[in-house]
């Protein structure tokens, strides 16, 4: 018996469910109806007011979330929002420009030229002999030159009876070029001879030449102690002008 009511029981209820089921199929759209009349889903539905906390990921600062309010255009910010902090901008590395090297000039090279002495024949006549010289390129070349030719003859070229008729003693002042004429200041030795006029000519010619070998002189201007002199020693050649090799021809 108990059996036989129990399955009454439950075809009872299935077929009461079946039932309402039914009715609410063909209903739902009344249904529907009365429960937005009567505003039973605002009731129900959860309030957009309400704040979503958006909880921060493990391991992150605090003040790293925001509370937002959702909208019906989407979620947007009612509290304050905290920026990420940007980041440092990376400064363009520049390469180290290497500072340009200053161009070396090239060494002056030493240069030779000629200094001029005389030599004796076996007339007694003088005769001009020019000898090879190396001109330092540490003075000025007509400054070394002259003090080459102010040294006198090597022991090699005296064994070749080459003489110098410059005294040892003679002073050399100062050098300088202007328009092509070497002016040359020489201390009083200079103005005087044991040897007479020739050899006063011969001490002219050694210096009048040697000068001149440089492409730059055409003539030379003595001064004896920085001033114009015009004659040398008591024979009376002029030396008040500058001279030139040509001065000797007459």
């Amino acid at each position: 018996m108990a059996r036989k009511r129990s399955s009454v029981g439950f075809v009872f209820w299935l077929g009461l469910v079946t039932a309402v089921l039914v009715v609410f199929v063909f209903s739902r759209p009344t249904i529907e109806r009365v429960l937005d009349s009567t505003d039973f889903f605002a009731a129900v539905r959860p309030s957009s007011d309400a704040p979503v906390v958006v909880l921060r990921p493990s391991g992150q600062p605090p003040n790293r979330y925001v509370n937002q309010q959702a909208t019906a255009e989407g979620a947007e910010a009612t509290g304050p929002q905290i920026e990420p902090e940007p980041e440092p901008e990376a400064r363009p590395q520049h390469a180290p420009q290497a500072e340009p090297e200053a161009a070396t000039p090239p060494p002056v090279q030493d240069r030779t030229a000629r200094v001029f002495f005389v030599m004796v024949d076996k007339n007694g006549e003088i005769q001009l002999r020019g000898v090879q010289r190396t001109v330092s390129a540490d003075v000025a070349p007509l400054t070394s030159m002259l003090r080459e030719l102010l040294a006198g003859p090597t022991a090699a070229e005296q064994r070749r009876d080459l003489i110098s008729l410059l005294p040892d003693a003679v002073e050399l002042h100062r050098v300088s070029v202007q328009d092509g004429t070497a002016v040359i200041d020489l201390g009083q030795a200079f103005r005087f001879s044991s040897h007479g006029r020739e050899g006063l000519l011969a001490r002219l010619k050694q210096l009048v030449y040697s000068a001149t070998e440089f492409p730059t002189v055409d003539a030379v201007q003595v001064l004896i102690d920085g001033n114009n002199v015009d004659y040398l020693g008591p024979e009376g050649i002029y030396i008040g002008e500058p001279l030139t090799r040509e001065s000797f021809d007459s």
